[in-house]
């Protein structure tokens, strides 16, 4: 689906301010920042290069059981 080269492309667009970027012969154009970086976390995950961040919840007792 993803490959480093479409991640490599996303983060150079993202780093100049392009909101277009080439794929090979193709053209993608996004509508916002916020829909690039969106997208770079997908491709991160995808690719390996960042995991899913897991979420840590505390819990509170009064210590009787």
């Amino acid at each position: 689906m993803y490959t480093q080269a479409m991640y490599n492309a996303l983060i150079e667009a993202i780093a100049t301010g392009a909101r277009e970027v080439w794929y090979g012969d193709k053209r993608v154009a996004y509508r916002t920042l916020d829909e690039m970086l969106r997208l770079k976390d997908a491709m991160e995950v995808y690719l390996g290069i960042a995991t899913i961040p897991k979420r840590i919840y505390a819990n509170f007792g009064k210590g009787i059981i």
